[in-house]
Order: structure tokens, then C-alpha cells, then sequence
């Protein structure tokens, strides 16, 4: 009886956000080093909400993967 072939999860891309994603030169995180993830926060900017973050999530049909990058970038606790 042989076993079936094991995939190498580390392969895969399984739509969850990579520490590439969190922590490279992403679109998401280089906006997130800009304006939220710093010792003090930028002063909100609607403008900014509008092309950096709600333009990219539409283009890509607000896909799962955009939002938990976002999610775990705090987005949502700043």
C-alpha cells in the first residue's frame, strides 16, 4: 500500500498573508510604515484611505488575502 504524496506547505500558497507581504516592500506595508506603523501615527488623511488602500482593494475585487495583510498590519487599530 502506498501512501499518497505529501505537499510541502511551506510551497503552497494557501491565501494567507506571508512575512514577505507584512514585512516587505509590499504595496500594503510600505503604507502601512508610512503612515500608521511609526512611534506616532500620521494625521488621517481621506485622500489617502481613498488610493492607497480602497482603490488597491477593489482592483483586486477585495480579496481575502488584501484584507487579512491589512488586518494583521492593524489597519484597524489605528
Amino acid at each position: 500500500m502506498s501512501k499518497a504524496p505529501t505537499r510541502n506547505r511551506l510551497d503552497t500558497d494557501d491565501g494567507r498573508p506571508t512575512m514577505q507581504d507584512l514585512h516587505g516592500d509590499g504595496h500594503f506595508a510600505q503604507t502601512a510604515r508610512r503612515w500608521w506603523l511609526r512611534e506616532k501615527a500620521a494625521k488621517f488623511n481621506p485622500e489617502i484611505l481613498k488610493t492607497d488602500l480602497y482603490d488597491i482593494l477593489e482592483k483586486e475585487n477585495f480579496g481575502l488575502k488584501a484584507l487579512l495583510i491589512l488586518e494583521n498590519l492593524q489597519i484597524l487599530e489605528k
